[in-house]
């Protein structure tokens, strides 16, 4: 799920977690909705939006900008935007109708596919997509290296505690103190191919830093992890 608010754009799996890298903020606020579409050919989808500042921008899933954008247009501001793909010889084509009458055109010969090309998703306006969710799965039933909480130092009191399993698990966080004392245990039903999130409220503790023991258990594979969280009051 992708969405703008203001000069951020947001992007959620469909458990309704923030994905890696998002929000990504914008220079200016967006007016228009989202365009997701792969633009520069590397196999994953990016996110085009338009902004005020008569600015077409384009940001890959890893919140970085593509090169060749911003796009700009001359005279007021972007109306409405459409992206095809490149069709064997022929390059992808955006379009960005503007304010003041004009309709804008650019090749990007790079642009391999697209997912929601235009307003309400396609020509005819129906706001659906049915194709089939498609992704690049993580072999490692247990990546270590994607179990962190954010945010970290925890100063509102609530800090999320992420993390990834391969197939549908238990999750067991048991949280300790600097003495080893065990302060709280959180249990979770953590869906598979997906990041997972958990919140620990830490209004009830201290200041320090605390570690959380991540254990999950799927069918036949099982794994854990330590992570150290800072509170500060």
């Amino acid at each position: 799920v992708v969405v703008t608010a203001g000069k951020k754009i947001y992007a959620y799996n469909y458990a309704g977690i923030l994905l890696d890298n998002f929000p990504i903020t914008v220079s200016d606020t967006i007016i228009s909705p989202p365009i997701i579409a792969d633009v520069d050919g590397d196999g994953m989808l990016d996110v085009l939006v338009s902004t005020k500042n008569n600015l077409i921008n384009a940001y890959s899933a890893k919140g970085k900008q593509i090169f060749g954008f911003p796009i700009s247009i001359s005279n007021g501001t972007t109306a409405s935007m459409s992206i095809a793909p490149a069709i064997q010889t022929q390059p992808g084509i955006l379009t960005a109708m503007s304010s003041d009458g004009y309709l804008y055109a650019w090749a990007l010969p790079n642009v391999k596919s697209v997912t929601w090309g235009n307003y309400r998703g396609n020509m005819q306006h129906t706001a659906f997509e049915n194709s089939a969710l498609t992704g690049n799965p993580i072999s490692e039933f247990f990546p270590t290296s994607r179990a962190y909480n954010w945010p970290n130092p925890v100063y509102d009191g609530k800090t999320n505690i992420r993390f990834y399993v391969r197939e549908n698990s238990i999750a067991t966080i048991k949280i300790f103190d600097m003495a080893g004392d065990l302060v709280d245990e959180l249990r979770t039903n953590a869906i598979g191919g997906i990041d997972n999130e958990v919140e620990w409220n830490a209004s009830k503790v201290q200041s320090g830093v605390y570690y959380a023991n991540i254990k999950v258990d799927g069918s036949g594979n099982s794994g854990s992890t330590i992570i150290k969280i800072a509170v500060v009051k």
